[in-house]
């Protein structure tokens, strides 16, 4: 039996998955190479960057890891159901979990994470596993030496450049700030892909504790420029907070996505959308109606806007700004899962667990209109705006892996 209270939530997701590997391949013990795998597949995870510093072939390693898997010999085990708590784990995988909790004590943390399970792994020898990892280069000491320096090392910043902008809205004039990669600067070079940021109600271009800015450092290193604004009656843009409505937004949205697709370095047929909250519904009611939008990414969306509970006062003001007569009756009669289902292109929704404005049931019905063509990921223990750098790494890691996958780069 694990004690899931010494993992985190990453963690104990991995040995979830790791145990549906198991029973996938009718194997009567969880072992080292079932969790190996989840670690390998797991979209929200420092495995890849660790890997990428030492130059492996990771699709290679899950091929032969799945390959090892498949030729074990299968168990003969019930299909119903196991409680998570009480399956079976092979000794090797038992001293794989005592390592990863004397790793979380050498390197100074509290809960064992993925990192640390990798490193437990890693301590293997004389097993297939260990044959697998060694031949890639992957050992113990490479591990150790790649978390180390990822934590000594600040976040990479691709070189860019950052201007202010203007450009007319349908109401006045929007301002914002316009991120392009530098290789991407002069004119001559190859477009590039570009990302808008919508944000949230009463937010602005910069967002809660700068989630904006940092996006945005995110994507320019994928290889994105980006344009995050204010909507007219928030931040820097023209107008009053009464005088806009979801409507306003979205029309505002449209003339942001006019203004980036005349841009000389973008691609105008590759430009995707990123919505946080209320920005998220925005986003979604654009692709609906808007088809320069090849990929939509929500942020806690707000998807069932008749259900959506709303901090208004009777006086009709949210904190220090006061709400127009219109905004209620025009964001309760919008069909956003609608818009959804008209949009052609992928989705991708992220939502977090203990987001205290937006509820899972919003993000599923969100999920559930974008069909096959959408993805949706969870992110445990998140509120509204991410403010953890763990929660923010996770966000930004599986956003902009979906968005090179689904909007690459020129050149990509």
């Amino acid at each position: 039996m694990l004690d899931y209270e010494r993992f985190t939530e990453r963690a104990q997701d991995a040995v979830a998955r790791a145990h549906e590997f198991q029973r996938y391949y009718g194997h009567p013990q969880l072992d080292t190479a079932h969790l190996l795998l989840a670690l390998l597949k797991q979209t929200a995870s420092t495995i890849p960057a660790i890997l990428d510093t030492m130059a492996v072939d990771r699709p290679a390693i899950r091929r032969k890891v799945t390959r090892l898997l498949a030729d074990t010999p299968k168990s003969q085990i019930s299909a119903a159901p196991v409680d998570q708590e009480r399956f079976d784990i092979s000794p090797q995988t038992r001293r794989l979990i005592e390592i990863a909790e004397e790793e979380t004590s050498r390197l100074g943390d509290d809960l064992i994470d993925q990192e640390h399970l990798f490193l437990g792994i890693a301590s293997e020898h004389r097993t297939e596993i260990a044959s697998i990892l060694a031949d890639a280069g992957i050992t113990y000491d490479t591990i150790r030496s790649a978390i180390e320096q990822m934590r000594e090392t600040p976040p990479p910043r691709r070189e860019h450049v950052i201007r202010q902008v203007a450009f007319a809205g349908p109401l006045g004039t929007l301002r914002g700030m316009f991120h392009v990669p530098q290789a991407s600067a002069p004119a001559d070079n190859e477009p590039v892909s570009a990302v808008m940021l919508l944000h949230g109600f009463t937010g602005n271009h910069i967002e809660d504790q700068r989630l904006f800015v940092q996006a945005a450092d995110a994507l320019v290193y994928a290889g994105f420029a980006v344009l995050r604004f204010d909507f007219f009656g928030s931040g820097d843009s023209d107008g009053t907070f009464d005088q806009f409505t979801i409507q306003t937004e979205v029309n505002d949205a449209t003339a942001a996505i006019d203004w980036l697709g005349a841009q000389p370095a973008i691609d105008p047929d590759s430009i995707g959308v990123i919505g946080l909250s209320l920005g998220g519904g925005v986003a979604s009611l654009l692709a609906g109606q808007d088809p320069r939008v090849k990929a939509v990414v929500l942020w806690n969306a707000v998807g069932l806007p008749a259900h959506h509970p709303l901090l208004i006062k009777a006086d009709n003001r949210i904190g220090g700004l006061l709400v127009g007569p219109d905004f209620t009756p025009t964001l309760h009669a919008q069909d956003i899962t609608g818009a959804l289902r008209r949009y052609n292109g992928p989705g991708l929704v992220i939502q977090a667990t203990d987001d205290e404005t937006i509820s899972l049931d919003e993000a599923q019905a969100l999920a559930d209109a974008l069909g096959s063509r959408g993805e949706m990921h969870t992110i445990g223990g998140a509120d509204h705006t991410f403010r953890h750098p763990d929660w923010r790494r996770d966000l930004f890691d599986i956003t902009t892996r979906w968005l090179v996958a689904h909007l690459a780069p020129a050149g990509q």
